[in-house]
Parts: C-alpha cells; sequence; structure tokens
C-alpha cells in the first residue's frame, strides 16, 4: 500500500506546470495596497465563477467561487464563498477539498473574518478574525488544536490574498506591492509585481502578475529565510469585473494549474 501511495503521489505532484522565476521581496515592509475603486465597483454581485484544478496532466478539482455583496450594521461588505470538490484518483492522495468563506470590506479589500473547513471524514476547520481597531488577528483552528495572536493593521487571508490582484493598481516599473496573509496560524509574506506581456495578441491581452509567498515570523515580523512556498502566476481579464482567468504555478503541495471554466451564471444577493 506505501508503495502504491508514493507512486500516487509522484504521478500527481510531480506536475507540470509551469513555476515563474521570482526574486525575493525587496524588503519586508507592507505599504497600504492600493485598491482601484472603479475595480471594486465592477465586481458583480452574485458572481460565480468556476475553475478546473491541474496537476501534472491530471484534472483533480473542480473550485466554484461566489461573491455577493452584503450591508452588514449599515457597512457595505463583500463575501467570498469558495468550494472545492476533489475529483477522480485525487481524492487518494489530497485533502483540500473543502469550503472557505471570506468577508473584506471592500474600500481596502482587507478581510473581517476568514473561515475554511474540509471536505474529509473528520473535518478540520480554520477561522481567523481580523480586528482593525487593535492591529491584532484572532486565529482558531480546530483539531489541529493551535491558536494565535498575530499582530497586524492590513492582515490579508489566502483568498482575499489572490483576490485582490483584481482590484489592484499596477506598481511602478521595478516595484512591487506587498501585504501579509494569515494562513491558519501561520503568517507568510506575499509580493505581488505585474508582467509586461509584450507579445501578447491583441485580440486576447491579459494583465499578468507574479505572487511569492515567504514564511514570516509571526512575533518578529521577519523572514525566515526559507524558500517560497508559493510562486504564481496570475492571469487577470483587462475588462471589468476582471475575473482572474488562470493561476498556475508551484503551491505548498506542487506545481498546479487552475484554469477558468465558466463564469456566466451570476446569482443576485437577495
Amino acid at each position: 500500500m506505501n508503495r502504491v501511495f508514493t507512486v500516487l503521489a509522484t504521478v500527481l505532484f510531480a506536475g507540470c506546470a509551469a513555476v515563474p522565476d521570482v526574486a525575493p521581496p525587496l524588503d519586508a515592509g507592507t505599504p497600504p495596497l492600493p485598491i482601484v475603486a472603479t475595480r471594486v465597483a465592477a465586481l458583480e454581485d452574485g458572481e460565480v465563477s468556476t475553475y478546473a484544478a491541474y496537476v501534472g496532466p491530471l484534472r483533480v478539482a473542480q473550485l466554484e467561487y461566489t461573491s455577493r455583496r452584503l450591508d452588514v450594521h449599515g457597512r457595505p461588505m463583500l463575501v467570498v464563498d469558495g468550494v472545492t470538490r476533489m475529483s477522480g484518483i485525487a481524492g487518494i492522495v489530497a485533502r483540500a477539498g473543502g469550503t472557505l468563506r471570506t468577508v473584506v470590506d471592500p474600500t481596502d479589500f482587507l478581510p473581517t473574518t476568514s473561515m475554511w473547513t474540509t471536505a474529509t471524514a473528520d473535518p478540520k476547520s480554520r477561522a481567523v478574525a481580523f480586528d482593525r481597531r487593535r492591529a491584532v488577528a484572532a486565529a482558531w483552528t480546530r483539531d489541529w488544536i493551535a491558536t494565535a495572536r498575530i499582530p497586524g493593521e492590513r492582515l490579508l487571508d489566502p483568498l482575499s490574498g489572490v483576490w485582490v490582484v483584481r482590484v489592484l493598481a499596477p506598481p511602478s516599473d521595478g516595484a512591487e506591492h506587498r501585504a501579509l496573509v494569515v494562513e491558519g496560524t501561520a503568517v507568510h509574506l506575499l509580493t505581488y509585481r505585474r508582467v509586461a506581456l509584450p507579445d501578447a495578441p491583441d485580440t486576447d491581452p491579459v494583465e499578468r502578475w507574479t505572487i511569492r509567498s515567504d514564511d514570516v515570523d509571526p512575533e518578529t515580523g521577519r523572514l525566515r529565510g526559507s524558500p517560497p512556498k508559493t510562486l504564481v502566476t496570475v492571469d487577470v481579464e483587462p475588462v471589468p469585473p476582471h475575473r482572474i482567468l488562470r493561476l498556475e504555478g508551484r503551491m505548498a503541495f506542487g506545481a498546479v494549474r487552475v484554469q477558468l471554466e465558466t463564469a456566466a451564471d451570476v446569482r443576485p444577493s437577495r
């Protein structure tokens, strides 16, 4: 059985996605991200986007994301729900399936809460509450048995950390944007860079970003110096609502490619 598992894991996680060559961050500072208000306004209420995820040549999962606009105590909020359904042989060796929800303030795209639950027989959960006034995030995990209080007034969660490229202003030449992301009780520094596409066809242009993730010591805020766990390229459509069209590169478990399949279904909020 161990040999079978090893063979399956090797086939699945060897991957053949294109991993970008992304340099380390220029520094560990995290100034406010420049959010473009018109891009936030273009996010459709009730938008549903379905993606196919591939590891190497194998389709391993379907991902569905739904965004809704809600009024919470007179304050506008954006709620993003995600469902990951593992498919085929991937269900044997992967445990990434599950549901997640992120609630963000559309004015700065910073989350207020983040929740994730696995789809395993014995579900595990993670929840993070972001207290902007006290500049701290309280993270809690069930079954992982871990809690943490993480300082920071501009913290993201993994979903908002990717989705924010839909509403970001591009950095100047040779510059970058940076943000801290809380994943469970771990902290990572995300580095965003825009990639020029001089040879992109005029009929199918995209806005291309790279995202690099580096481990951060939550107590000191300093980079740990370990190799990055995430190096991905993200393609965003250049016209409203600026959906993510493709994400490709190396994640914590291996090389992966995520491709938009459909985004025609819009379910208005009630």
